[in-house]
């Protein structure tokens, strides 16, 4: 459709997976500092702003405007993930974490293959790859406001952390 090889395509979208490396790490260490919820939810408002603008993309956007794009999902994704998961890991006592990762993995399986399933019907229909950016996109609000119902919840979570290590 933009006249890229197969090769520059896959090159116009490996920001996405190095921002991530890049930022994973560092939201995971700042998660022990600052509200998870919090984090996770500025990531998610980032990966909306990306699939939004890669959904604008046209012929003109040209190279740098579509690496910019991808490398901003990733940054957003990066952000999100690991203190969204350290939330749901220590949600509960460590006797129970296999039990968290379980339903952790088991949800990332059904979500992906949802999401799968909803973009290959959304193609099928003959809908252009903008419409799918778009359904990611509004999952990813959905998403955002679950996020955002348990930024309080959290915020005492941390609080008390804080306050039983003073106390030690």
């Amino acid at each position: 459709q933009m006249g890229f090889s197969p090769l520059e395509t896959a090159w116009l979208f490996t920001p996405w997976p190095l921002a991530i490396m890049l930022v994973g790490p560092l939201a995971g260490r700042l998660a022990d500092r600052v509200n998870p919820s919090l984090l996770s939810s500025t990531g998610l408002m980032l990966l909306i702003i990306g699939l939004v603008a890669l959904a604008l993309v046209d012929e003109s956007t040209g190279v740098a405007g579509s690496l910019w794009r991808t490398a901003l999902c990733g940054i957003g994704f990066g952000l999100f993930q690991p203190p969204n998961n350290r939330e749901m890991m220590g949600s509960l006592p460590p006797e129970r974490s296999a039990n968290v990762s379980g339903v952790m993995s088991t949800t990332r399986t059904v979500g992906q293959s949802f999401g799968v399933a909803l973009v290959g019907a959304a193609l099928a229909l003959g809908s252009p790859i903008q419409v799918t950016l778009w359904l990611g996109a509004g999952t990813t609000v959905l998403a955002l406001l679950a996020s955002l119902s348990r930024v309080s919840l959290a915020q005492r979570a941390l609080d008390e952390r804080r306050a039983s290590s003073v106390g030690k």
